[in-house]
């Protein structure tokens, strides 16, 4: 029988239902109430017979838990990390979505996006997972289904920070999540840069270093032959003095061509 702290408390009841479910057989709410549930002795062994359960009321217990979301993705990274001893130095990002069959007037997050699931005829919501290195999940949002992942980065970022600060954090993702706004990679590059330069005692400005060397070019030879065929060589421009002195302290060597 059900504690009895849950005893007579349907919403409670449903959320233990769903806690169990959740974890003997990840599936739908749908799934539980027409499936799992009665093919189990959850009803004798929490006194909730199978024709109390359907996927209206498990979706009104998530309804219940939703408005303290925060509160519990805190309880439990506070929790897991003390039990755990978990580490949240680096922190793993990833964007999926999940479709409707239906217009889905009442919600306004679901819209016609790139869909993975092959259903672009359908509406969908996207959905955002940060996880500890370990695999542990530390909060989820949820965006409009027209969302580009790379503007969800910010956003979660900011959320995540809010929640647990600052400091002490490296964000991994894959390349879906770089733009204009969030190009990582160029970040990392130009840093290299700047400690190459500063090594070779030429400061710490990497921009006049890479303005000047932005100005050797690639050009193309053509060398026509007495059969009509033209033989072409991508090569690079011969560096100025300068530039050669730069190249020097940098440590780079430039390749005489290139093949096209």
């Amino acid at each position: 029988m059900l504690p009895g702290r849950f005893a007579g408390n349907p919403a409670k009841q449903h959320w233990l239902i769903l806690v169990i479910c959740r974890l003997l057989n990840p599936s739908s709410e749908l799934h539980i109430a027409e499936h799992f549930y009665k093919s189990t002795a959850l009803s004798d062994l929490l006194g909730v017979s199978d024709d109390r359960i359907n996927d209206d009321r498990l979706y009104r217990g998530l309804d219940k838990l939703l408005p303290k979301k925060d509160e519990l993705e805190t309880f439990l990274k506070n929790k897991l990390g003390s039990l755990f001893d978990l580490e949240f130095d680096l922190l793993l990002y990833d964007v999926t979505s999940t479709y409707f069959e239906g217009q889905c007037h009442a919600n306004p997050l679901a819209k016609h996006g790139h869909s993975r699931d092959y259903r672009g005829d359908c509406k969908q919501v996207c959905i955002g997972l940060v996880v500890t290195k370990d695999g542990i999940p530390l909060g989820y949002e949820v965006f409009a289904g027209n969302t580009h992942d790379s503007k969800t980065y910010q956003e979660i970022i900011r959320k995540m920070e809010e929640k647990y600060g600052k400091p002490g954090r490296i964000w991994c993702s894959d390349r879906g999540m770089t733009s204009e706004a969030n190009c990582f990679l160029a970040y990392t590059l130009w840093r290299t840069l700047g400690c190459m330069v500063k090594r070779s005692g030429m400061g710490d400005e990497p921009r006049r270093v890479l303005d000047e060397l932005s100005k050797i070019n690639l050009v193309d030879g053509v060398l026509p032959t007495s059969t009509g065929v033209e033989i072409r060589k991508r090569c690079i421009t011969r560096p100025t003095e300068h530039q050669e002195i730069l190249l020097q302290h940098l440590g780079l060597i430039l390749p005489r061509q290139f093949k096209k």
